[in-house]
């Protein structure tokens, strides 16, 4: 093992230099308790080998130094004293020092300490790799179960919004709360499949990204937008039925402006909207299909009577 060996007296420090280098050990003198801090300050050692009474810095001053400034890895340390009072050792246990050896040195009592240090230092190392470990499979766990999180509300998201259109998908809007509903209307484009012919399915993507922006622009916080159909779109109003009826329309006028579509001419695009009013008679479990029903009905109507209108049922049936 390293060692620093720390002692001001030149003929003791020798003798326990000695002692160490004839154990096997690769041992660095200190001739005082300054230099020996000025020593393990550049390169900590695993052990500590120190005089306590020392008239600079002695060996307990040394310990705690050592212990406040912390290592990478322990540092075992061990005094050597003709001190034997027990409160002066109960003292340096509490400053950090972990074993003792009385003067004058005894090496069978040296060699069994030095293999006492090497056990801790093994098992400390150990422990701090097995923590070191530890804290990293730690970090990658949370790290997986960031991206777990990160992916499950990914596939919520998908699941809730069409991704084309970003507004609610078909089965999010079905599954809208009933209780918040006061009417619901069905958007359709007219006439896209012609769009999708003359100008192909891209630019037909561009057309109902257009059309699901619009209508939510138009509705705002009073209605819930969602994508029901290839080109069809529901609306379920949180508002009274009155105005839910100036919002549908506000709807029809948003279309005033043509469509701009890359690469292409801005395309004129129009929709037709069924509206159906909420019945008190009809039960909760069956509103929303009731109210499908309802609005789809009246969005025929619309289309039949020419398109680019709202077609209202005020109480559905």
């Amino acid at each position: 093992m390293r060692i620093l060996a720390a002692d001001d007296d030149p003929i003791s420090l020798r003798l326990l230099v000695h002692a160490l280098e004839t154990l096997g050990h690769d041992v660095t003198p200190a001739a005082s308790g300054t230099q020996a801090w000025a020593t393990f300050e550049t390169a900590p050692f695993p052990v500590v080998v120190s005089d306590w009474m020392m008239p600079d810095l002695d060996g307990l001053q040394f310990c705690r130094r050592i212990r406040e400034v912390g290592t990478p890895n322990y540092a075992y340390v061990i005094l050597l004293s003709s001190q034997s009072e027990r409160a002066d050792r109960l003292h340096a246990l509490e400053a950090g020092v972990d074993d003792f050896l009385s003067k004058p040195l005894d090496r069978a009592e040296l060699a069994a300490r030095l293999v006492i240090a090497r056990r801790i230092n093994y098992w400390e190392s150990s422990l701090r790799a097995a923590n070191n470990e530890l804290l990293l499979t730690s970090q990658l766990l949370a790290a997986q179960a960031d991206e777990l999180e990160r992916m499950r509300a990914e596939a919520e998201r998908l699941a809730t919004y069409d991704a084309m259109t970003n507004v609610f998908s078909r089965r999010a809007w079905f599954e809208h709360p009933p209780a918040t509903f006061r009417s619901m209307a069905i958007v359709d484009v007219d006439h896209f499949k012609e769009i999708n012919d003359r100008f192909g399915h891209p630019v037909g993507d561009v057309v109902l990204a257009s059309v699901a922006e619009r209508l939510t622009r138009a509705v705002g916080p009073l209605g819930t937008v969602g994508r029901v159909g290839g080109e069809e779109f529901g609306i379920a109003f949180h508002c009274e039925f009155e105005r839910a009826v100036e919002l549908c329309e506000r709807c029809i006028e948003a279309f005033a402006e043509p469509v701009a579509c890359p690469d292409e001419d801005p395309i004129g695009v129009t929709v037709s909207i069924g509206l159906a009013g909420r019945p008190a008679a009809v039960a909760v479990d069956g509103l929303i299909a009731h109210l499908y029903r309802i609005a789809d009905r009246a969005l025929y109507r619309a289309k039949a009577e020419g398109r680019n209108r709202l077609s209202v049922t005020a109480i559905a049936a």
